[in-house]
């Protein structure tokens, strides 16, 4: 995810310098690149893990959307930092989910190992042999 979010922010802040280009491919494909990772991210929601957060990280996902769509039709430097600014955000909210789960992780794993079943100490065996 952390991966996502960067390049669409490297490709935002590229966009924004390429709005002027004689050549205007850069700009768009930077953006149209930049639209698949949204759409790649939007894609990936999982609702039913995210609670009340998923209908909200929805609706920023389309805003970010439709800010690049925009942003591409009227070269608004204003549209690419909105999205580059919001994409920014989530990517920290992102790492900071991250580290918190990684605190809790092995909490959960030691409340869960105490409650597993032992399993009875092994006996020695007894062998008649000389």
């Amino acid at each position: 995810m952390i991966l996502l979010y960067d390049g669409a922010i490297r490709n935002v802040e590229e966009a924004r310098k390429r709005r002027f280009d004689i050549d205007p491919f850069e700009f768009t494909q930077l953006l149209t690149k930049t639209q698949a990772i949204v759409a790649e991210l939007t894609g990936s929601l999982k609702f039913e893990l995210l609670g009340e957060a998923g209908p909200n990280m929805l609706l920023l996902y389309d805003f970010v959307y439709e800010e690049l769509i925009e942003a591409h039709r009227d070269k608004s430097d204003e549209r690419l930092q909105n999205a580059v600014s919001i994409l920014k955000k989530m990517r920290a909210t992102w790492l900071e989910t991250v580290e918190r789960s990684k605190e809790e992780i092995p909490e959960t794993e030691a409340a869960e190992a105490a409650m597993q079943p032992q399993a009875p100490p092994r006996r020695p065996s007894l062998s008649l042999e000389a």
